[in-house]
């Protein structure tokens, strides 16, 4: 027979799955990126920088290892900023199909200009 804490721990397990599958199937309607041909971690980075005026290294390294964790990946936390790094040089590849540049501001993070998401804005409406 569980004790009280064993049924609270398997409790909460049940409700930690069920809130990443909530997730997971909210996911597309939050993003409005999705139409755009790059891949589901470069859309929620790209949905980072496009909802905040600066998007520091730490918070896009949260915004990739909570991408992660919804996808049922163990990314490995060894250098974080070097993986934000590399994921804003393939999203800068990206987007320069778009049209749309990420600025760097060194040792802070990056952002996108409000002419970059006016042009993102075209996109996901269509009227490009």
């Amino acid at each position: 027979m569980l004790n009280t804490e064993e049924m609270l721990r398997e409790k909460i397990a049940l409700l930690e799955e069920e809130n990443v599958q909530l997730r997971k199937a909210l996911r597309p309607l939050s993003n409005p990126f999705a139409i755009m041909l790059i891949t589901p971690q470069q859309r929620e980075i790209l949905h980072a920088l496009y909802r905040t005026d600066i998007a520091s290294h730490e918070y896009l390294a949260r915004v990739m290892n909570e991408w992660a964790q919804l996808e049922g990946r163990d990314d490995a936390e060894s250098d974080i900023h070097l993986r934000v790094k590399v994921a804003i040089c393939k999203l800068r590849q990206r987007l320069a199909h778009y049209g749309v540049k990420i600025h760097t501001i060194h040792s802070t993070g990056y952002f996108i200009s409000a002419d970059g998401k006016e042009r993102l804005e075209e996109i996901v409406s269509g009227s490009n």
